[in-house]
């Protein structure tokens, strides 16, 4: 029995795909390119460190640029507060010289506002103002002498000019009695103007703060500049820091890149908000990922070229080939697709070797073919005279059997050409069959019991023969061997059968199957009703040895049963295996 296919699953679908020769080299190659690629990442990743660096020293330069004027007031309203309260320390002049030198430093630097010494009660009497000025009441004088060292500071207010002012202090020290009071001085903010960015003439979002984190100046209004500044960052944090940039985002939303640059260290900061791509340099994600994905975008164009290339003059001629091979697997068809004059000599050696073998393969096949035929023509012969003269032997015994007298030889001569017809028979059957290894039993037995019929109809008229024969196909080794005993056996049911208690003289010739595989088994029965007042059995026992001794070479379980009416033999055997598509009859030979 034929097992039922399967189709390919996803499973079989997949492990196809993974031992393509595509997937494999596609393997190869990113095994081979991994550590080319890895360099690459990593003299991408330390271009891009390298790029980093030089676009932050752009930052600051930028930055430090931008604040340029704000520096230089610094530097210098700090030196001359320093200077001051430098000579203070060692001359200690009186009123007049104290204000004298006050006015001088005024004049030097007219874009001072306002020079004074505020005493240790908080009231300035030396000053450029030539009043004496009370600030006791002043928060920034308190926290100023509270802290007792050099402050930066702002007011938007200031005492005596009454305007946005930086006010810078510096403590006066005397040897005896320690702080003596502060050098004040201020310059207006309205004379500071930020550079522009430079190269670009960008202006940035600059602002500068103090020690404290206050704010002392801005590149634009208040309300322009706080959407600007990094959400989440406190100005003191950055008090102390080196030249830095970091990125953050604004409280308007905006990812921004900032830059802090001290002015004074530890006393005044300046800090640069910038756009993501400012002055040629970059530093946003996009960027980022754009130079990492570098190596990934050059191993896929690689890939992509590598694989392109092997389909190219590999693998579609290779499935080419595979084509031709399963087509002249199914039909036998030999073809040569004009593409295949483009492959490589490689590929073409293996084509013309392939046609080689399959053009040598046609013709040992037709040699073959050629010499089976002539088999099956001479056995056919063979089976053909041997049926001629048996069938010859059958006539010569029936002319006999007309001139004996004696009824006991008529018999005898009658049965041995029952033999002889049924023989006859199974060399006609495999005259006439297609192939010469297999039977149709049932056929063979129907013609059997036709003859048989016949022939004992003269002996015991009236009798009906019932056939069931299932279509059973078996070797000559098996079928032979069955149809004698089927012979014997009905050959005993007309001589020793008769009509039942109602009258009817009725043979059974059952041919079955059972089972399937390797249990399956074939069953011939021979069944025939017996004459209710019986009859006697004036026989030889030569017919019942004749059965056995066919069973035995079938290899078959023999029964017999007898019962009041009716007479039973029964072999079971097992039908020898062969090919079930053999049981089709042949077809033409395969195309060349």
């Amino acid at each position: 029995m034929a097992g039922a296919g399967h189709a390919p699953g996803r499973g079989w679908a997949s492990k196809r795909m993974r031992d393509s020769l595509m997937v494999r080299v596609a393997l190869l190659l990113t095994l081979a390119m991994l550590p080319i690629g890895i360099i690459m990442i990593g003299q991408t990743w330390r271009a891009m460190e390298r790029n980093s660096e030089i676009f932050a020293s752009t930052l600051l330069a930028q930055t430090s640029a931008i604040v340029a004027p704000e520096r230089e007031a610094i530097h210098t309203t700090m030196g001359v507060a320093g200077t001051l309260a430098g000579a203070l320390e060692a001359l200690d002049p009186p009123l007049g010289a104290c204000e004298a030198l006050f006015a001088r430093a005024a004049q030097e630097n007219p874009r001072l506002s306002f020079i004074g010494l505020i005493d240790m009660d908080r009231i300035t009497r030396c000053n450029t103002t030539d009043t004496e000025r009370d600030f006791r009441e002043r928060p920034a004088v308190r926290k100023m002498f509270a802290q007792a060292e050099p402050t930066i500071s702002f007011t938007a207010r200031g005492a005596v000019t009454d305007q946005p002012v930086i006010i810078f202090a510096e403590p006066v020290m005397n040897p005896q009695d320690g702080l003596r009071g502060f050098v004040v001085v201020s310059f207006p903010v309205a004379g500071l103007g930020f550079e522009s960015v430079p190269e670009t003439g960008e202006q940035a979002t600059v602002v500068t703060f103090n020690q404290d984190g206050e704010i002392l100046t801005t590149s634009g209004p208040g309300t322009a500049v706080a959407p600007q500044m990094p959400l989440g960052v406190a100005l003191r944090g950055l008090v102390g820091s080196p030249p830095v940039t970091f990125r953050a985002r604004t409280a308007g939303g905006e990812e921004r890149t900032f830059a802090v640059v001290p002015i004074v260290r530890d006393r005044a900061y300046a800090l640069g908000s910038w756009s993501p791509v400012t002055g040629g340099a970059s530093g946003g994600t996009w960027f980022t990922g754009a130079t990492l994905s570098f190596p990934l975008i050059m191993w896929a164009v690689t890939m992509l070229v590598a694989l392109m290339a092997l389909n190219q003059l590999v693998l579609r001629h290779v499935n080419a080939l595979g084509r031709r091979m399963r087509s002249f697997a199914d039909i036998r068809r030999i073809y040569r697709p004009a593409e295949s004059r483009r492959a490589p000599t490689e590929i073409r050696d293996i084509d013309d070797a392939f046609e080689r073998m399959a053009t040598q393969i046609i013709r040992d096949e037709a040699d073959l073919e050629n010499a089976l035929r002539e088999r099956e023509i001479l056995l056919k012969e063979v089976h053909h005279r041997v049926k001629n003269n048996l069938q010859l032997m059958s006539s010569i015994i029936n002319m006999q059997v007309r001139k004996v007298h004696s009824d006991e030889a008529r018999a005898a001569l009658r049965q041995f050409q029952d033999r002889v017809a049924s023989l006859a028979s199974v060399h006609q059957a495999l005259y006439q069959e297609p192939s010469l290894t297999r039977l149709r039993v049932d056929v063979l037995l129907e013609d059997i019991v036709a003859q048989l019929a016949t022939l004992g109809s003269a002996d015991r008229s009236g009798a009906e023969v019932v056939r069931e024969l299932d279509p059973v196909t078996l070797m000559p080794d098996q079928a032979g061997p069955l149809a004698m005993l089927a012979t014997e056996a009905v050959v005993n049911a007309f001589k020793y059968g008769g009509p039942d208690a109602s009258g009817d003289f009725r043979i059974l010739l059952k041919l079955a199957l059972d089972g399937q595989g390797n249990d399956l088994r074939a069953t011939l029965t021979v069944e025939n009703t017996v004459a209710s007042e019986g009859r006697e059995n004036d026989g030889t026992g030569l017919g019942r040895q004749l059965i056995a001794a066919f069973a035995s070479q079938l290899d078959a379980r023999l029964e017999e049963e007898s019962r009041a009416d009716r007479f039973i033999v029964r072999v079971t055997f097992v039908p020898a295996l062969f090919d079930p598509a053999e049981n089709e009859p042949p077809t033409t030979g395969a195309q060349p």
